[in-house]
């Protein structure tokens, strides 16, 4: 593993693709309970959003998750926590 990430009740592992199935198998070698183990595409540069690309972005994100025939969405955006509270308060409204 590249990584290891302590998520509470549960530990994340970050490698290579090629490396998913012999860590999964490694594990359960080791008795070690594995909950799900996904490939994810992680960007390496991020861009960071303001409040009006942020709604934009969110909206396009979840009619593409809606939609039965995609499986995935990933993204390579960053939205601040200021601009996250902003959108929630709209939503609120």
């Amino acid at each position: 593993a590249e990584d290891l990430t302590d998520v509470g009740e549960a530990w994340q592992l970050t490698s290579e693709p090629t490396d998913l199935n012999g860590m999964r198998d490694a594990l359960s070698d080791a008795k070690v309970e594995v909950t799900s183990a996904d490939m994810v595409m992680v960007p390496q540069n991020t861009i960071e959003l303001n409040e009006a690309e942020a709604k934009s972005v969110m909206r396009l994100i979840e009619v593409l998750e809606d939609n039965d025939d995609v499986q995935d969405v990933f993204a390579n955006f960053d939205i601040s926590d200021e601009v996250m509270e902003a959108l929630s308060q709209d939503d609120g409204e």
